[in-house]
């Protein structure tokens, strides 16, 4: 922002040229100091600059005191953080609970210098979001989702996108343009977050869990084939990581059955196979935008769609069931119910933040690919003393450096790793927990008994190492040094 004065409108506040702090009027309370840090007012060692605007160019020491002062917001290391305090048994490896929960044993680690993940912020932002406020039109639908649509098409290669709340709604979104229900089957990965298998059975219809490649972690088709059945209507590939699965075997498998496939690619903004976006390579598939993604909105997602008359059914979805786009397209005097829906709008405020993160995509995946081929050139000789296995991209694909991971070759070596690397305030963790085995599928959808090895061993032994836009190479290394102390 430089020495530019900045203005909030109707919110009153005002950045100087001086450098004094903004007057913020009616906004003066706990919210002022908020948005002062916002406005990069609050320290002159707070500064925009770098070729994103980042206003968190501070020296080191004046960072690890912010990561210190910051409670922890990722969800998973929130969730190794309850895990911790639970203990652990069996010659000091974190066993599962009797719901399958998996325990990581830690005690009292310090606060995080290395957090797993954060979103890279800047001047750019804050002005988009500034800009959407002086609209004082910040509900869903409106201009700024428009355009932010128009421009993640061009993005993406696809021929149609809806802004959602998330992913999941997404999801949801699509389902709303079929017929799937009760006694209908739905094919997804064990491995894989639960928000999509909850999808499936507030639709009636029942998720048929199946197992995942080592090399990528995506949907396995010799799996898939082995449990598609007369009531299959769909199978989830999840494109984990932002890698991406093995699409030409699924195809093989799902075609002659007539069986549709719907993306999950979730972690896949910027990632392509053969020079095509993740998400398209389908009539239909899904992005997200949630803070922990590498292009961010703090929440948010969109249904990517390749075909036309799709695209009219999800509108009507989209829309509370209403034919409300058609009306503002002039095709109708007025508009009505005229099928099922759901309030699947994203607010135009989240929008505004969302296309300056767009904007940003290649920056943002190219400085996380340096960290990832960091990591992954640094575990090589790990892999080659059998103590862990590393990702194996697909030949074709361009991925965004979403995840770096491994699975260690036991339970034990992943809990001692991820503890190790919280005492030494780094935020390794794990990820999901097989779907298959979990309380709900055994008691409700009769998975009790069945075996995906795969999946079970690596949400037992899956580690995640910290991975950002703002985790320079320095830092990176030092996460290599503390891994060689625990490995």
């Amino acid at each position: 922002m430089g020495d530019e004065e900045l203005e909030i409108g109707a919110l009153g506040a005002t950045r100087r040229g001086d450098g004094g702090a903004p007057q913020l009027g009616a906004l003066a309370g706990p919210f002022e100091g908020r948005l002062q840090f916002a406005l990069g007012c609050d320290d002159a060692r707070r500064g925009v600059g770098g070729v994103g605007g980042s206003w968190r160019d501070w020296s080191e020491e004046t960072e690890q005191a912010e990561h210190e002062r910051r409670s922890e917001t990722d969800e998973e290391a929130a969730q190794v953080e309850s895990h911790a305090q639970q203990g652990s048994s069996r010659r000091g490896a974190a066993p599962r609970t009797a719901h399958g929960t998996r325990r990581v044993a830690c005690s009292s680690p310090p606060a995080l210098k290395i957090p797993f993940s954060e979103p890279s912020l800047g001047a750019r932002e804050a002005r988009a979001v500034l800009r959407a406020l002086r609209t004082q039109r910040i509900v869903g639908n409106g201009a700024l989702g428009k355009r932010c649509q128009t421009n993640l098409c061009a993005l993406t290669g696809s021929r149609h996108a809806l802004l959602t709340p998330s992913a999941t709604a997404a999801f949801e979104l699509f389902l709303h343009t079929t017929s799937i229900g009760p006694g209908d089957e739905v094919v997804i990965p064990s491995f894989s977050f639960v928000s999509m298998a909850n999808a499936v059975v507030s639709r009636g219809a029942r998720p048929v869990f199946c197992d995942i490649e080592r090399d990528t972690l995506g949907l396995d088709p010799r799996s898939v084939a082995s449990v598609l059945s007369p009531r299959t209507r769909l199978v989830l590939a999840v494109h984990y990581a932002g890698m991406a699965c093995d699409m030409a075997g699924l195809a093989s498998v799902c075609e002659p059955r007539g069986v549709p496939i719907f993306e999950d690619a979730a972690q896949g903004i910027g990632s392509t196979l053969d020079g095509r976006h993740l998400g398209t390579l389908t009539a239909a598939g899904c992005l997200s935008f949630h803070a922990t993604k590498n292009v961010v909105a703090g929440e948010g997602g969109a249904l990517l769609m390749q075909d036309d008359a799709l695209l009219r059914r999800a509108e009507i979805a989209h829309e509370k069931g209403t034919n409300r786009s058609a009306f503002l397209r002039g095709e109708v005097d007025k508009y009505t119910w005229v099928g099922t829906g759901g309030s699947y709008v994203q607010s135009d405020l989240l929008a505004a933040l969302l296309d300056a993160q767009l904007a940003r995509t290649e920056e943002l995946n190219t400085r996380r690919r340096e960290i990832w081929d960091l990591y992954q050139s640094g575990t090589e000789a790990y892999e080659a003393r059998g103590l862990v296995q590393r990702c194996r991209p697909r030949v074709g694909c361009r991925h965004n450096g979403h995840i770096f991971w491994f699975v260690a070759e036991s339970q034990a070596l992943a809990d001692r790793v991820i503890a190790g690397l919280k005492q030494r305030g780094i935020g390794a963790t794990f990820h999901y927990q097989a779907l298959h085995a979990s309380p709900f599928a055994r008691e409700s959808l009769g998975s009790a008994g069945q075996s995906l090895p795969i999946s079970e061993h690596v949400s037992d032994a899956l580690v995640r190492l910290p991975l950002s836009a703002n985790l320079n190479r320095r830092k990176a290394e030092r996460v290599l040094a503390a891994l060689a102390q625990c490995l």
